[in-house]
């Protein structure tokens, strides 16, 4: 059986506005992202697999991507245009910037880092 190479997938937590067809946007919770894809979960409206959603986060809108899996209240979709992993880190550092205080001025920074080649980056679920 082949081995699947996918791209590394960072660990983070971002509230994002998804809208699908002919419905309201609902918020999300983006766990986890890569410059394909990203893992999201939602408490009230989970889209089914094959779906087109919609994405509004950290300054970026218009975000389109299928949606691949739904496992629970999570769900995984790929996106149709490679996501900016630099933008997304430096807008989460924006955001959070007041937290970083009460944390000792440490600030989140692994969508800033330069990412391992592909074949070196074990295979994750989210």
């Amino acid at each position: 059986m082949a081995r699947v190479t996918r791209a590394p997938r960072h660990r983070t937590l971002m509230r994002a506005m998804m809208t699908l067809p002919g419905l309201d946007g609902t918020p999300v919770m983006i766990r986890n992202v890569s410059e394909q894809g990203m893992c999201l979960a939602s408490k009230d409206l989970l889209p089914c697999c094959g779906e087109v959603i919609e994405l509004d986060l950290a300054g970026t809108f218009g975000l389109k991507g299928e949606v691949r899996w739904v496992e629970g209240r999570e769900f995984g979709v790929q996106l149709s245009a490679p996501l900016d992993l630099h933008g997304i880190g430096l807008a989460n550092q924006r955001r959070n910037g007041n937290m970083a205080g009460t944390l000792g001025g440490q600030v989140e920074n692994r969508l800033l880092r330069a990412t391992p080649k592909a074949e070196s980056a074990p295979l994750y679920a989210c």
